[in-house]
């Protein structure tokens, strides 16, 4: 489903966001749960796309319900994965010195790992993704320490993978529980404020077809208490 003029919504069986980027591209940005190449293959050759036709898969953090399906979709497709060079060690399977924080982070860890991805482009702040104009990576760590969103500041469009999640008509922070560090996610979400956009295509929930920059203000301002 179009979601934007040239970016496609792909729900995985498990109800999480995938988009396909076709302005550009053809870009990935997630791959979901395992066990969700299968929908996402089945739309990219509804749409005619061959072994070769998909550019890249762009991770946008290293939590197994976004990049457990990309090696299969790599592999099927010839595409590269690119993903944060802090995260890239974690979705290669390569547990980071000093683990995690938490025993959930442990256990998403070893869960990844059973779905582990090379890394074949380690991303980092600034960098530029060569669709829709142009790309920006934003690291937004938090949820995870190599979290980025993607940013297009003249189509007024941001990736927020879950470093901010819309849904059920509210903006949200992800749980705390699935964090690395809470109150570095509310730093990185007030540096996404300070953009301005309109769409906002989150990892978890619907798209934010409109507005989007104004209503996460809106949410930041209720946290600080205003």
């Amino acid at each position: 489903m179009e979601v934007v003029p040239g970016i496609h919504r792909i729900r995985d069986p498990f109800l999480k966001n995938v988009y396909l980027v076709l302005d550009g591209g053809p870009i990935l940005i997630d791959t979901g749960l395992p066990g969700s190449g299968s929908v996402i293959m089945s739309h990219l050759r509804s749409l005619g796309m061959s072994k070769g036709g998909l550019k890249a898969i762009v991770l946008t953090h290293s939590h197994v319900d976004h990049m457990g399906s990309a090696r299969k979709i790599a592999a099927a497709t010839g595409a590269e994965v690119w993903a944060h060079h802090l995260d890239a060690p974690r979705i290669e399977g390569v547990m980071p010195d000093g683990g995690y924080g938490t025993s959930l982070e442990t256990l998403t860890h070893a869960l990844t790992r059973m779905r582990k991805a090379r890394v074949d482009r380690r991303l980092s702040e600034g960098d530029r993704i060569e669709c829709l104009g142009g790309l920006v990576v934003l690291h937004t760590p938090g949820h995870t320490e190599g979290s980025i969103c993607l940013y297009q500041q003249e189509k007024g469009i941001l990736f927020s993978g879950d470093t901010i999640q819309y849904s059920w008509g509210r903006i949200r922070m992800p749980m705390s529980m699935f964090c690395h560090d809470s109150a570095v996610v509310r730093r990185s979400m007030e540096k996404i404020s300070s953009l301005d956009f309109e769409y906002m295509l989150s990892g978890e929930g619907s798209p934010l077809l409109g507005g989007a920059g104004d209503r996460v203000r809106q949410y930041l301002q209720q946290l600080r208490g205003f």
